[in-house]
């Protein structure tokens, strides 16, 4: 026969509030401990990131101050009269240089004229006083129907990816070069990157200017700064035409090669075409190194 055996577990009042205070107390200590470890991490965190907020301002003022006394020197040589603060509107008093290469094909010299684009042309030669140039390749050429150019000046990367300006602090601060290639600026499509209307400074180096396209037919051994795909965006980057060469017109016209050194144009135009991995058969890396080896300013 069997039972249904029944246990009846009898815990006394007391010892229940008991049980239930141990357990609240193990529940209860992690989660604050976790609470309080989590506090002090975020703390510790904030204060982290505030020391080093500060000591990246420091950073950046002391830079900043460096370049300051660095340009009013500048200024005592060259003659210039550009700040930091107003280089993007100030115009230095007219003055015509010479830029003088020396690349591994010989010879490049540069006639400069402030006058026609004075803030591009005073960054181009504070930046050559300064031999940032020195070392540098050009990194890019283009040997196409109506484009035949070459493109170097990023001194940094030498990729085509870098180029800092004359008053360029940091990445937050690349104090980029304002366009002046035209007295009254044309219209432009960011999307397209065409060009129409506005009055060039320069009919010499505006030849063949259509109003139509916004294009122009430079002539041989032109010196534009580069810029990126937006006004007011130059830096150190520029090219050189090599021959007959139709581009829309927004870039600044800085100078000319010389006669003498057209010589130089011709043998890189000559013996040197586009390398293995460019963007197309016409467009890329040279297949043969051209690098500025020297550089010297002078005022004429």
């Amino acid at each position: 026969m069997s039972k249904n055996l029944k246990i009846k577990y009898n815990i006394p009042p007391s010892k229940f509030l008991v049980l239930i205070l141990a357990l609240s107390l193990i529940v209860s200590i992690p989660y604050g401990a976790i609470r309080f470890f989590y506090h002090a991490d975020s703390q510790t965190d904030i204060s982290r990131s505030l020391t080093e907020d500060k000591e990246r301002q420091s950073k950046l003022e002391t830079q900043k101050n460096i370049l300051i006394a660095k340009i009013a020197l500048e200024n005592t040589d060259l003659g210039f009269t550009s700040t930091l603060d107003n280089y993007k509107t100030n115009k230095s008093p007219y003055s015509k240089w010479q830029v003088s290469w020396q690349t591994n094909f010989g010879y490049l010299n540069f006639e400069l004229n402030t006058e026609d684009s004075p803030i591009n042309t005073e960054n181009f030669i504070r930046l050559n006083y300064r031999n940032s140039y020195k070392n540098s390749i050009i990194h890019r050429i283009v040997k196409q129907d109506n484009t035949k150019v070459i493109q170097g000046g990023d001194f940094d990367k030498l990729d085509g990816t870098g180029g800092q300006s004359a008053y360029y602090i940091s990445e937050q601060l690349d104090n980029l070069i304002p366009d002046e290639n035209w007295k009254s600026k044309p219209d432009i499509n960011l999307d397209t990157g065409e060009t129409k209307g506005g009055v060039v400074p320069n009919p010499e180096y505006y030849k063949n200017f259509n109003n139509q396209t916004g294009e122009i037919e430079y002539p041989k051994g032109i010196l534009l700064m580069a810029k990126k795909k937006y006004p007011d965006s130059a830096s150190s980057q520029f090219f050189i035409t090599l021959d007959k060469t139709i581009l829309p017109a927004q870039y600044t016209v800085i100078g000319k090669v010389n006669l003498v050194s057209m010589t130089t144009i011709d043998k890189i135009k000559s013996e040197v075409n586009i390398g293995e991995g460019g963007k197309s058969v016409s467009d890329g890396f040279p297949n043969k190194e051209i690098k500025i080896l020297d550089s010297e300013v002078q005022k004429v």
